[in-house]
């Protein structure tokens, strides 16, 4: 091949290669668009294939050729023989033609397929990550279960078997996240129970996920982790509330992450959702947050009262204020806040946030400022009670106009265990979704 091939053939990898590039950043191209990418570029290998079976064989016609010539003394040299060849002139030229078309097939398909590949190696973070594979951002599912109780595994509602086979409900949350993307678990626990908690869940998970590429890690919220010059209360035993929670996995976070409850079952579209909001981080979007928001309706227990986060929202879907409501309960109008008996309508079309935040990783130093301020502006409110809790410190944040919120719409059906009665229902609903194929029998079985 000349060097007028060549040269042509590098230029079209390299500008294949950035329309690639540019279409991904910036028109979010997925595994589905990629796969038709594929298909086309199959359909031209082919084509190629035809190309240079017939380039060969008009090399065969025209055996005296010298091919390391130009472009140019080829066509001459076609010409020159014109008369002797005749109609074969006319596949001749054709031949030139489609040999140029076939190097610029070529270095499409060239280009495609580093593309991909490169697609598949750039795992963690590095220079070209958030350029050339966005999709390859490392999130974490941050899991609050320090709220467990000492008396591990007697009755604790989290730890109630629910699946075919003794799953629990943070199963199916882990089961979910990793099918959505995810690739690193966090715990929170407290340190007195990590012994029993990974007798009981975490040894198991953590051998799923070695099998998976999944990181395992923990962290432990404890009572007397404050900020410096606060002193532990002697009376103080109830935790510190979900921002505590959160703030210690500041050790073991340095990606964007969703949080969730340890108890809650959330269901497959919102992992979904939130992994794909996280992986389009970068660090101008530090402060651009988001929250899956379930509708109130499919979040009420059957079985007593409820406190949900009711948002309120814009018309371009972002949160802007969050509620924290107490005494919830389910009517046969949708849904209402029992006060002493006294029922007062709320709107169950309306957004609830069940503690399924998308953060980043620069939220883990704003979070800790937050309760130093929390302690600061500590008043008149009882130290022995007061809980420092996500949902309101966002809402603070959103007030000062200093973070932004999308809320993702889903519309799965909330599952927890929020009385004891609850749990047949979510039984039940287990055993019906794996009936209808949502979940395998074997719950991780479809990951392997």
């Amino acid at each position: 091949m000349n060097s007028y091939l060549i040269i042509l053939f590098i230029i079209l990898v390299v500008i294949d290669f950035i329309v690639l590039v540019g279409i991904d950043c910036y028109c979010e191209l997925n595994d589905n668009i990629l796969s038709v990418y594929n298909g086309f570029a199959d359909l031209a290998n082919n084509v190629v294939s035809v190309i240079a079976l017939y380039t060969a064989s008009i090399s065969v016609i025209y055996n005296n050729y010298d091919y390391s010539n130009s472009i140019e003394t080829y066509n001459e040299y076609i010409k020159y023989n014109e008369k002797k060849y005749g109609i074969d002139i006319f596949f001749s030229d054709i031949n030139g033609y489609t040999l140029e078309v076939g190097i610029c097939i070529l270095a499409f398909i060239i280009a495609l397929k580093s593309y991909n590949f490169l697609r598949k190696c750039w795992g963690e973070r590095n220079p070209l990550q958030e350029f050339l594979n966005k999709n390859n951002m490392k999130t974490t599912l941050v899991i609050m279960a320090a709220g467990i109780g000492s008396r591990f595994g007697g009755g604790i509602k989290q730890l109630a078997p629910v699946g075919l086979n003794g799953e629990i409900i943070m199963d199916y949350s882990i089961h979910d996240a990793i099918e959505a993307g995810f690739d690193k678990i966090v715990f929170i626990i407290r340190k007195d129970i990590e012994d029993a908690f990974k007798e009981a869940i975490g040894d198991r998970i953590e051998k799923i996920c070695s099998n998976l590429d999944v990181e395992i890690a923990y962290a432990y919220q404890e009572l007397s982790k404050l900020p410096e010059g606060v002193e532990l209360p002697a009376d103080r035993t109830k935790p510190w509330g979900t921002g505590h929670a959160v703030l210690a996995c500041k050790e073991v976070l340095h990606e964007p992450f969703a949080v969730i409850n340890a108890d809650d079952y959330y269901g497959k579209e919102a992992f979904v959702k939130l992994h794909d909001f996280l992986v389009g981080y970068t660090p101008e979007k530090a402060n651009q947050f988001c929250m899956a928001g379930f509708i109130l309706k499919n979040t009420l227990s059957e079985n007593g009262a409820v406190t949900r986060g009711i948002c309120e929202t814009n018309e371009e879907g972002y949160l802007t204020a969050v509620h924290e409501t107490s005494n919830i309960v389910k009517t046969p109008e949708g849904a209402a806040v029992d006060n002493d008996g006294q029922l007062t309508s709320i709107n169950a079309e309306s957004y609830a946030s069940m503690n399924m935040w998308g953060l980043t990783p620069e939220f883990m130093q704003t979070l800790e400022d937050g309760f130093k301020e929390f302690f600061a502006n500590m008043g008149d409110k009882d130290i022995l009670k007061a809980e420092y809790l996500l949902p309101i410190y966002i809402d603070e944040l959103l007030q000062a106009g200093r973070v932004s919120v999308k809320v993702l719409d889903t519309n799965d059906k909330w599952f927890g265990v929020t009385y004891k009665e609850d749990k047949d229902y979510v039984v039940k609903s287990f055993a019906k979704l794996i009936e209808d194929g949502v979940y395998q029998k074997e719950l991780f079985e479809d990951l392997k």
